[in-house]
């Protein structure tokens, strides 16, 4: 969990952000894939990909302190992966602003080739991969949240995790999940996983949203679209939206 789970650092026009994800089990030879907030791959309110968007598995063993130039990739555990394409969902990037239609698709899938500190390792190789579900998934199952949140008392250093029981966001109209938690900035695209154990589970959402004054975080069924989008990042070699 430790190594598929990273943290992201990328750019929305000329200022850099950072965000969480986890690198999804994949049969593409030659490239790999990973999940992650589609708030961290798009601007929907700019109407733009990200750019410089870099991947940082095993962060936790070795929290250098991040640069745009790319630099502080040499100092950690494994290296950087940076991607190829981003790909979103059709319905997100005509939402027009992070409103409820956003945030029922708020996923996304980031595609790396070769990379790491060799330049030349396949992310797979080097870190394995966790299965993801395209189904919708019961309310009451337990779920273990990832993330690295780097706001209030965190520092954006560490993995964070926390467990609770699934529950669903009644001002969506239960479009989308809700776990009684509140992870801050940093941790969105962080994966959930039902069931989880042994350091290892099925992914089935994301961290995406969270509510002032309500100690919980929300996230995005992964569906019948969000498998489309897995399949197009098998053969994307450029940015791209998923009707």
């Amino acid at each position: 969990m430790l190594k598929t789970t990273g943290k992201v650092l990328f750019a929305m026009g000329s200022s850099y952000y950072v965000c969480s994800a986890s690198f999804a089990n994949d049969a593409v030879s030659g490239r790999s894939i990973i999940l992650t907030a589609a708030h961290c791959a798009y601007d929907e309110t700019g109407g733009a990909f990200a750019t410089n968007w870099m991947f940082v598995p095993d962060y936790d063993s070795a929290p250098a302190p991040l640069t745009s130039t790319g630099s502080f990739c040499a100092s950690t555990t494994l290296g950087c992966w940076t991607a190829s394409a981003l790909v979103v969902a059709r319905e997100y990037t005509t939402a027009g602003g992070f409103n409820d239609q956003a945030v029922v698709h708020d996923y996304a899938f980031a595609v790396v080739g070769a990379g790491g500190k060799s330049g030349a390792a396949q992310l797979d190789a080097t870190v394995g991969g966790q299965p993801i579900q395209f189904s919708a998934v019961g309310a009451g199952a337990e779920t273990y949240l990832f993330g690295y949140p780097s706001a209030g008392r965190y520092k954006g250093k560490d993995l964070v995790y926390c467990r609770g029981l699934l529950g669903l966001d009644s001002y969506t109209a239960n479009a989308t999940y809700r776990v009684g938690y509140n992870m801050s900035s940093g941790s969105s695209g962080g994966p959930w996983f039902t069931p989880f154990n042994g350091g290892s589970g099925t992914m089935m959402s994301v961290n995406s949203y969270s509510y002032s004054g309500i100690t919980a975080m929300n996230g995005p069924k992964l569906n019948a679209e969000t498998q489309s989008m897995f399949v197009a990042a098998a053969s994307a070699t450029a940015n791209t939206v998923v009707s």
